[in-house]
């Protein structure tokens, strides 16, 4: 009993667990491409009994299992609260055996056996979940969509279809696309869709191109993992023959008289792949005059491959020069098989053949001589390529169709030896070929002519007649007439006279003048060749009498040209300008030579000279051309040295600045009054040698001197009257002295009276360089005496014309400073005061207008000089303690040299003659001078001259145009200078002394400056030059209290 009651307890609460247990969802279904595992599935099993419930999981299908997460196939689910149940996660997995399964539904189970726990009573009940497993497969046919035949261009291809299903279980989605190059040519009626019974139609595009084409349809599902299905497709477009010729036109240049060779072409399909075979035909079609005479072919079929074909030609030697043509016909149709529709395209073209029969090109530059040569005329001409020979042809007149041959040659000249004297011709010219073909004649005809002879055996006189010459020659066969030219003889001929005859008297010839004569023959047309010259001329009277002038002392010196042929001379004299017979005028000689001495003259008295000859065939010529003369009283040693020329550069035809010499009567008579009158005479030449016959003149000057016997003096010449030669280069100067009339003496010595510069004159297109005499106020180009209390000034000339006296210009603690300003070529007053640095300038060239400015200061010394050679000195300042340097250039600007030093002196001056003043400083203690330019460049360093109590006074003393040392001992009046080249111009020259400073300056204008010393205690000045001539002495200028200016 209680068996049966426990057994009926338990159904009852089977029944009671079967409705508490809950599978979420009931069934699954999976679906999966064939070939491909099956994805797991989940299911949740829930307690929703009152009771602890066990479940155990088994599966009856060999191709899934289910288990819990944590892979147990019984479990417990505890009973739930009142607000949840109590559930388990179940995975449904997929063994391997699902890649074996068919495509096709499949069905599989899960039992779940539910029971109470802890009751160890199993499977109460039994519930079963259905799993479905749809295994699918893409099926796509036909997987090649390819054409049979291919279609001709121009018609349509037709559209293919296709299949797209599953043959599987279940339901999938798909695409439909086509893959590669196929976006112009190919589209799908469908791109999408549920794999079924699907049919898909591939669209070609309309107009396709020949070709062929080929792509692939992608049929493609992403659905149960994915499958892939492909279609094949290809057309073809078969392209329509083209009629091909290679070349298009068949040319030959074929020479005159010459036959074509043989040619070909070839023909063929030329039309893009894919070819369709042509069969064509060919013909040829000769236009007149025939051509061609036969092909090598007349048909074949082409599938792109070309055939060559032959021509050959007819016999075309006999066509004149052209261009000839001639047509090949072709004719083609398609005639495949393998495409449709065939035989439906026709097509034709043609083929030119062109000979050209080439003429040798017309011959240039034909050339005839126009008598040129007495025996022929000379043709010729341009060579013309590929020419083998030419044929000269001739005419008397311009018609070329009267033209005729007369000669063939190989070369391009031709000489015509059948031409008539006195004819003139036309000549034309045509090349040949090596086939004789003959091109035109020369466009242009040319004309020419054999030469009438020179006259042969023209003489003319030589001094026969006096008026005249005559000329004679023989006649010349042919001629009409003769023409006549003359010149003076090695110069250029002219025509003077026409003739019939061969005789010709020539009155217009001056007599003594030697004349080149020619004639030539003429017919009227044109004229022949030049005879030999020949020469002659009228006798004539002498040339070139020249009478000295006073150059002897007691006689005249006479001398004149040869006169050909002339037997002996006659000199005639007179008193009077009028010429012979008449005036008074006796011959006072007849001698064979062509120079007199006439030791009758009275001295001082003037005679008119001519001379006549006298000829055997001619008899007594004219007189000749007259010319004056007189003889000396006495005679003079006239002696030039010690030549100046400055600036050392001067402008091409420019005037030199200063020009000076010293000259000495060397003995043999006073020089004084009229016989005091000198020319000075200038040159210039590249030669250093006087007399080597290079001389340039470059001016000459006349001064009256007085000089007694031994004595001498300085003469500063009118440089303004001088010219510098044109051309620019460095020249060697000299000057020349001699007596000139009204001066009634004569030279001695011609060895001792030329001078020359020492050094060269430097003669530039870029002008003369700066030159003005040092403390020249009125600029005479003399250094004037200047003196100065404060700022008080007094300054007078050397010839005691005073130019300023006791005048305040400036002030009291100034001192002066020398130099040109404004390059006016006046010294500009100007001074500077060291405790403040003011200067205060008065501009000479602008009416002594004012100007002042500080510049400089406390142990700064003033200077100005031209350092930038430009003819305008700049200002500047020298401060001794740091022998620092500061100039202020006229073209802007501050230039700034380290330059000397505690104990240095500045000096100024042009030590290297080039116009640009340079900086030196000289050391009394040590005695030693250094110079540089403003460039930077060394001059001269460490040289020792002067010493203790010697001051610089440093100056031109050479003439030379470069600055020389010079120093000065007040102590003991000595003065030593030495130029910069290491010459010593002076040592030990006493001039000076106690009490005595030093004055720079020239002042006798000469160019080289001077010993000057002014005595402050008496005003009274000591000037005198290098050479030892005094120019001034106890000269008054200034007094107690007045300091030089210049000093």
């Amino acid at each position: 009993m209680l068996g049966l009651a426990a057994a009926g307890l338990l159904a009852a609460r089977a029944a009671l667990a079967q409705e508490w247990v809950s599978l979420t969802p009931p069934a699954l279904t999976n679906d999966v491409m064939y070939g491909y595992n099956a994805s797991n599935h989940f299911l949740v099993v829930s307690n929703i009994a009152l009771s602890n419930l066990r479940v155990t999981v088994t599966s009856s299908t060999n191709w899934l299992d289910a288990m819990t997460e944590s892979e147990v196939h019984t479990f417990f689910l505890a009973s739930p609260s009142p607000s949840a149940n109590s559930y388990r996660r179940i995975v449904v997995t997929y063994s391997n055996q699902v890649l074996n399964l068919p495509p096709a539904t499949h069905t599989g189970y899960a039992d779940f056996a539910v029971g109470y726990h802890p009751i160890a009573v199993d499977g109460f009940i039994t519930q079963q979940v259905a799993f479905l497993l749809n295994v699918m497969q893409l099926q796509v046919a036909p997987s090649s969509l390819a054409m049979t035949n291919g279609v001709m261009y121009g018609y349509a291809v037709s559209n293919e279809t296709f299949s797209v299903w599953n043959s599987g279980g279940g339901a999938f989605n798909y695409t439909a696309a086509p893959v590669g190059d196929t976006a112009n040519w190919l589209t799908l009626s469908s791109y999408s869709g549920l794999a079924g019974s699907n049919t898909i139609t591939a669209q070609f595009a309309a107009g396709m191109a020949p070709s062929n084409y080929s792509g692939t349809i992608k049929v493609a599902s992403s659905d149960g993992f994915g499958a892939t299905g492909y279609v094949g497709i290809s057309a073809q477009v078969v392209a329509p023959p083209i009629i091909t010729f290679n070349p298009l036109i068949v040319t030959q240049a074929v020479p005159l008289a010459a036959n074509p060779t043989n040619q070909s072409f070839t023909i063929r399909n030329g039309s893009a792949a894919p070819v369709a075979p042509m069969q064509y035909s060919i013909a040829a079609s000769n236009g007149s005059p025939e051509l061609i005479q036969s092909l090598s072919a007349t048909g074949g079929t082409s599938v792109g491959a070309a055939d060559s074909v032959q021509i050959s030609y007819r016999d075309l030697t006999a066509l004149p020069a052209g261009i000839y043509t001639a047509i090949v016909q072709a004719a083609g149709v398609d005639v495949g098989t393998t495409y449709w529709p065939t035989g439906t395209v026709h097509v034709s073209t043609t083929l030119v053949v062109r000979i050209e029969i080439v003429a040798p090109l017309t011959p240039s530059g034909v050339t005839a001589s126009d008598g040129t040569f007495t025996s022929q005329v000379a043709v010729s001409w341009n060579a013309v390529a590929g020419a083998f020979s030419y044929k000269v042809y001739r005419s008397a007149t311009v018609d070329w169709t009267l033209a005729e041959p007369i000669g063939e040659e190989l070369g391009t000249t031709f000489t015509d030896s059948s031409a008539q004297a006195g004819v003139l011709y036309y000549y034309w010219v045509s090349a040949l070929n090596s086939y004789r073909g003959e091109g035109l004649l020369s466009t242009a005809q040319q004309t020419g002519y054999r030469g009438l002879a020179a006259p042969a055996g023209l003489f003319a006189t030589d001094g026969t007649y006096t008026n005249k010459v005559r000329l004679t020659w023989p006649l010349v066969d042919g001629a009409t007439g003769y023409r006549v030219y003359r010149g003076i003889e090695g110069g250029a001929l002219a025509e003077v006279y026409f003739t019939t005859a061969g005789l010709y008297d020539d009155l217009t010839v001056t007599p003594g003048a030697r004349y080149e004569y020619q004639v030539a023959a003429t017919n009227g047309l044109f004229g022949g060749e030049l005879s030999l010259p020949e020469t002659g001329y009228a006798f004539g009277p002498p040339q070139g009498l020249s009478a000295s002038d006073g150059s002897y002392v007691n006689k005249v010196q006479l001398g004149w040209s040869a006169v050909e042929s002339a037997l002996n001379y006659e000199v005639w004299r007179s008193t009077r300008a009028i010429t012979p017979p008449g005036g008074g005028a006796t011959r006072i000689t007849t001698i064979n030579s062509t120079n007199h001495a006439d030791i009758s003259a009275t001295a001082g008295t003037t005679y008119y000279y001519w001379v006549r000859a006298n000829s055997l065939a001619a008899g007594t010529g004219d007189f000749s051309p007259m010319d004056s003369g007189y003889a000396a009283t006495a005679g003079v040693d006239l002696r030039v040295d010690d030549l100046i020329m400055l600036p050392a550069q001067v402008g091409v035809g420019s005037a030199p600045a200063i020009v000076s010499l010293r000259l000495e009567n060397g003995g043999g008579a006073n020089m004084s009054g009229a016989n005091g009158t000198v020319l000075l005479e200038f040159f210039a030449s590249t030669n250093p040698t006087f007399g080597a016959g290079s001389e340039i003149l470059l001016g000459q000057v006349a001064d009256s001197v007085t000089l007694a016997e031994g004595a001498a003096t300085v003469i500063r010449a009118d440089a303004a009257q001088l010219t510098a030669p044109t051309t620019e280069g460095d020249y060697y100067v000299f000057a020349r002295g001699l007596p000139v009339s009204p001066s009634l003496l004569a030279e001695l010595n011609r060895a001792d009276n030329v001078a020359a510069r020492a050094g060269a004159v430097r003669v530039r297109s870029s002008g003369s360089l700066n030159y003005q005499a040092f403390n020249d106020y009125d600029g005479d180009g003399i250094s004037d005496l200047g003196v100065y209390q404060g700022g008080t000034w007094s300054v007078r000339a050397v010839d005691e014309r005073v130019l300023a006296a006791g005048v305040t210009l400036f002030g009291a603690n100034s001192r002066p400073v020398l130099g040109d300003l404004d390059g006016d070529r006046k010294a500009d007053p100007m001074a500077y005061e060291s405790g403040s640095g003011l200067w205060q300038i008065l501009y000479s060239g602008s009416g002594y207008s004012s100007a002042s400015g500080v510049f400089g200061g406390a142990g700064y010394s003033a200077l100005t000089a031209d350092y930038e050679g430009v003819g305008q000195a700049d200002a500047s300042i020298y401060h001794e303690t740091s022998g620092r340097w500061y100039v202020l250039r006229k073209n802007g600007g501050l230039v700034q040299r380290n330059w000397g030093g505690t104990g240095y002196c500045p000096v100024i001056g042009d030590y290297d003659g080039d116009g640009q003043w340079d900086l030196a400083v000289y050391q009394e203690t040590t005695a030693a001078w250094y110079i540089q330019t403003l460039a930077g460049q060394l001059l001269l360093s460490g040289t020792v001259w002067g010493g203790s109590g010697f001051a610089p006074v440093a100056g031109d003393y050479d003439g030379d145009g470069r600055w020389d040392l010079a120093v000065y001992q007040e102590a003991t009046g000595l003065w030593h200078i030495l130029s910069l080249a290491g010459q010593v111009l002076g040592r030990n020259i006493g001039w000076g002394g106690q009490g005595l400073e030093p004055v720079m300056g020239d002042y006798d204008g000469d160019g080289r400056w001077d010993l000057a010393v002014y005595d402050q205690t008496t005003g009274l000045w000591y000037i005198r030059t290098l050479a030892g001539n005094v120019i001034t002495w106890d000269d008054f200028w200034g007094g107690p209290g007045y300091r030089p200016i210049g000093n």
